[in-house]
């Protein structure tokens, strides 16, 4: 994670790259995790959050003088927000089983 911050203060002029290499890594361990079908409704769940937040920011930046008043930045904190919440989520309940089923003799 500190490498993710340092990255982002290094190039925050960029904030695509670090929000395009945030998703990657993200979907990267979102698809690591999938082992059921449970688990596949949190990874929606995550692109859809990931998704919605992503074009919010992006209409933002570049409609920001129309859409001003519809607060589209505070909107892609909170889904983003959500969407590594979800993936975060569907990462402990991956751990959970592994080790729940490693006790099970």
């Amino acid at each position: 994670i500190l490498c993710i911050v340092l990255f982002y203060l290094s190039f925050y002029k960029y904030f695509i790259i670090f929000f395009i290499s945030i998703v990657c890594v993200n979907v990267y361990l979102s698809m690591h995790a999938l082992k059921s079908a449970q688990d596949l409704v949190v990874y929606k769940l995550y692109i859809f959050f990931f998704a919605v937040g992503g074009g919010c920011w992006i209409i933002d930046k570049f409609f920001c003088d129309y859409v001003q008043h519809y607060y589209l930045h505070a909107w892609w904190h909170v889904f983003t927000s959500l969407g590594l919440f979800s993936a975060m989520y569907g990462l402990y309940r991956s751990d959970y089983k592994k080790i729940k089923d490693e006790k099970t003799p």
